[in-house]
């Protein structure tokens, strides 16, 4: 197994680099609008890239999964 398939890479990775979160939140903004909040909300992020938005979600009570 690759270094970056062990899960103790990704953790490691998402608590040391900010990966941009200060960047453009409109669709955070709009869907939680639409969805009335995050908490309790299972999000299923298609076509993730870094996974910012689920990453958002997430931080705000949201269970989120990404595919890339």
């Amino acid at each position: 197994m690759s270094h970056v398939e062990r899960p103790e890479y990704w953790d490691n990775r998402w608590k040391t680099q900010s990966f941009g979160l200060q960047n453009d939140q409109a669709l955070i903004y709009i869907a939680e609008a639409v969805l009335g909040g995050f908490g309790g909300k299972k999000i299923l992020e298609v076509a993730s890239g870094r996974g910012i938005d689920s990453l958002r979600m997430a931080q705000q009570g949201a269970e989120s999964h990404v595919v890339d």
